[in-house]
C-alpha cells in the first residue's frame, strides 16, 4: 500500500505540474484553435 501511496503523490505533484504549464498553452492564440479544428474533424 506504501508503494501505492508514494505513486499517488508523484501523479499528483505531475498533474500539478501539468495544470501549471496548461494555461500558458491554453492562452497562446494559435494553438486553441488548432486542438479544436482537429477533433471537429475527428468527430466529423
Amino acid at each position: 500500500m506504501g508503494q501505492s501511496n508514494t505513486s499517488v503523490t508523484i501523479v499528483s505533484r505531475y498533474n500539478e505540474r501539468k495544470k501549471a504549464a496548461a494555461p500558458p498553452i491554453a492562452t497562446a492564440p494559435g494553438l486553441p484553435m488548432e486542438y479544436e479544428r482537429p477533433r471537429e474533424l475527428r468527430f466529423g
